[in-house]
């Protein structure tokens, strides 16, 4: 009788582990699938691909760029390391990065380093700094004229992945500083910001971005030394320039409240703007430089205003004049890393004043606003 029973559970055994073995046969013949996604770093856009466990990657066509040329996918955002398509296999979720080399295309690479802003009160000197991915790092600048001097600093900070984190901001002359952290969410993006001296305050930012990275909706609510206010804007394209802006602005200034609506239309010209090489994200230069033009330049708006331009051999403007009727609002003369109309080696930004940008924000934000003159301020 014990030796019937032990020849049954010799057979239980060996059939538990048939059993296993099936089971994680069966398990191979559905093996585990991953995603894997490009980083095009500014270039043209990369479908992911859904990969199985222990595959190769099918090598994407090369993506395009504007002033460069495609050099490889690479397994890190600092470039270390190239992705063979040839033998590397996938086991997880990965991103792959492309890395550009400038030139190309028969562009050159310009990059805006200065802007020289002048009116009849004011004489402004602003420069940007970028780093080896052409976004923008550092922003100065040296206000004199109009009772108001002083030197503002800010300084913007990049993941690996290449979003925009952080701005933080400081003036030399006197004691103001803060700082904005921004947070993406697929095409949604938060900002929250704080400011401290004599100008303490807080708001809460929210950009929606389109399938193409542009930005289609703003939206912010903040206080500022026990003031409040709100602001919606709405924002329509034609290819890659904004020609359409519905407004929407709400104040409680010194316990009065005030709100309006406007919409603004704009027209270009066909030459580069200023920004046409530069990656730091759309979404943040067109809040901040909208005036300028991301893609193209601006020339007119429907409020009255018209912009007249001189440009340099590359098709990029040298200077503009700000015109309202017969009047001239101001004249803004632009500097890049490299001499106009000529081939050169790329250079660093020059040293000195950093583009930084209160009022220069405040005047280049009016594409949301009718007048140049307001109580809102970037942080």
């Amino acid at each position: 009788m014990t030796k019937f029973f032990l020849r049954l559970r010799i057979v239980a055994t060996i059939g538990a582990c048939l059993a296993v073995c099936l089971m994680f046969a069966g398990c191979n013949d559905n093996p585990q699938e991953f995603t894997v996604s490009f980083n095009s770093n500014g270039g043209s856009d990369v479908q992911s691909q859904t990969v199985k466990d222990g595959e190769k990657a099918t090598k994407p066509q090369d993506p395009t760029r504007s002033g460069y040329t495609f050099d490889a996918w690479y397994k890190e955002a600092e470039f270390t390391n190239e992705w063979d398509f040839d033998s590397d296999v996938v086991k997880s979720n990965v991103t792959l990065y492309a890395n550009w080399n400038a030139g190309g295309d028969g562009d050159d690479v310009y990059l805006l380093t200065e802007v020289s802003y002048v009116d009849r009160y004011i004489i402004r000197t602003t420069t940007f700094e970028y780093d080896e991915q052409n976004r923008i790092t550092k922003i100065v600048e040296h206000q004199d004229g109009d009772d108001k001097i002083y030197t503002r600093t800010e300084t913007l900070s990049y993941n690996s992945a290449g979003d925009l984190i952080s701005v933080k901001f400081e003036y030399e002359d006197y004691w103001d500083y803060g700082e904005t952290t921004f947070t993406r969410n697929g095409k949604i993006i938060t900002a929250n910001s704080s400011r401290w001296g004599d100008y303490s305050g807080e708001r809460s930012e929210t950009y929606e971005l389109n399938d193409d990275g542009l930005l289609v909706k703003y939206t912010y609510e903040g206080h500022e030394n026990g003031n409040w206010w709100k602001e919606s804007n709405t924002i329509e394209y034609n290819g890659k320039n904004a020609i359409k802006v519905i407004w929407e602005y709400g104040e409680n200034w010194e316990g009065d409240y005030h709100s309006r609506e406007e919409t603004t239309t704009v027209t270009y010209d066909d030459k580069k703007s200023p920004f046409y090489h530069c990656n730091t994200p759309q979404w943040f230069l067109i809040w901040n430089y909208a005036l300028y033009g991301i893609h193209n330049n601006v020339k007119t708006l429907s409020w009255g205003l018209a912009i007249e331009y001189t440009y340099n051999d590359a098709g990029f403007p040298l200077s503009r004049h700000v015109v309202e009727g017969d009047n001239e609002v101001y004249t803004e003369t632009f500097k890049y890393n490299q001499p106009a109309g000529q081939k050169s080696a790329l250079r660093a930004a020059p040293s000195g004043y950093s583009v930084g940008n209160r009022d220069m924000q405040r005047d280049n934000r009016q594409i949301f606003r009718r007048q140049f003159s307001g109580k809102a301020d970037r942080y």
